[in-house]
C-alpha cells in the first residue's frame, strides 16, 4: 500500500515561493497534484498556484490568499488508489509606509 510524507509550511504569504517536499513509498506510478481552496471543489493545483510539482515535490507560489488543501494522488502496482493531503494557510502580505510594519491579512 502506498504511503507518503508531504512537507509544506503551514502558513505562508502570497508573495513567497513554497517548497513542497514529497516522499512516496510503494507508489511506483506517477503522482497527480490537486488543490481545494476554502473547502471548495478540487481542481488541478495550477488553478491556484504557479510553479511545478512532481513526485518528489517542487516549488509553488499561491496566487491568492485563503486556506488550501494540497492533494497528492497515486496508484500502487496493484491498482489501489491513495490520496494524501496537507493544509496550507496563505496570507496576503502588505506593507505600510514603514518597512518594519508588515502584517498578515486574511
Amino acid at each position: 500500500m502506498p504511503s507518503a510524507d508531504i512537507i509544506v509550511p503551514e502558513i505562508t504569504h502570497t508573495d513567497t515561493p513554497v517548497t513542497v517536499t514529497a516522499a512516496f513509498k510503494n507508489a511506483p506510478n506517477s503522482v497527480s497534484w490537486y488543490i481545494s481552496k476554502n473547502n471548495g471543489s478540487e481542481v488541478l493545483y495550477t488553478n491556484y498556484c504557479t510553479g511545478l510539482l512532481s513526485k518528489t515535490g517542487g516549488q509553488i507560489s499561491f496566487k491568492s490568499y485563503g486556506t488550501y488543501r494540497l492533494i497528492a494522488r497515486t496508484t500502487d502496482a496493484g491498482g489501489q488508489k491513495r490520496e494524501f493531503t496537507t493544509l496550507v494557510r496563505v496570507c496576503l502580505l502588505y506593507t505600510s509606509d514603514a518597512a518594519d510594519d508588515m502584517q498578515c491579512v486574511d
